[in-house]
């Protein structure tokens, strides 16, 4: 859960690590590589999280979103 104006930057994963986020309320502005995107409620976005990545809330209401990380075994 992110309020208006937060942020939740990450550093780059492992290569091969994915992600996918789900809002389900507001919208998220998801940050891949220095390329904002749009996430409204209700849509999803996938995105290879081996580049640096931003979670933000850049709207007036709250937004919530579940998220799954798919991180590549350690050969």
């Amino acid at each position: 859960r992110l309020m208006p104006g937060e942020q939740s930057p990450s550093d780059p994963h492992p290569a091969g690590t994915v992600e996918l986020v789900h809002v389900t309320s507001g919208e998220l502005t998801l940050t891949v590589d220095g390329v904002k995107h749009l996430v409204p409620a209700g849509a999803s976005a996938t995105f290879e999280a081996s580049a640096p990545h931003t979670y933000g809330n850049e709207g007036a209401e709250p937004m919530e979103m579940v998220m799954a990380v798919s991180v590549p075994p350690v050969p």
